[in-house]
């Protein structure tokens, strides 16, 4: 947790992100600039937190389930290879502009 904070802290890309993202939904007639970019990252960060750690326990849950039940997880194994089989075929197919 501690690497991928610093990790993520010491990106230039993440501030890039919030200079180029952010300052479009910032309105300078409704009051102070800064505070309103510190509301708007406050919510983005507060809402891909709840985003991510849903993700996380949601994917415990189906690493379990999954682990109990071996049919489920041979036929999950069997059609993630026919999608990536199908998309292969169709790139392969595909005519090129």
């Amino acid at each position: 947790f501690l690497q991928g904070s610093f990790t993520t802290l010491f990106n230039p890309k993440v501030a890039f992100f919030y200079l180029a993202f952010l300052p479009q939904f910032v309105d300078q007639t409704k009051g102070h600039v800064p505070l309103q970019l510190l509301v708007l990252g406050l919510v983005y960060n507060v809402t891909g937190l709840a985003v991510d750690s849903s993700v996380a326990f949601l994917s415990s849950f189906l690493g379990k389930w999954l682990k109990h039940r071996l049919g489920a997880a041979k036929f999950l194994r069997w059609l993630t290879g026919g999608i990536f089989i199908g998309l292969g075929v169709r790139l392969a197919v595909s005519q090129r502009p």
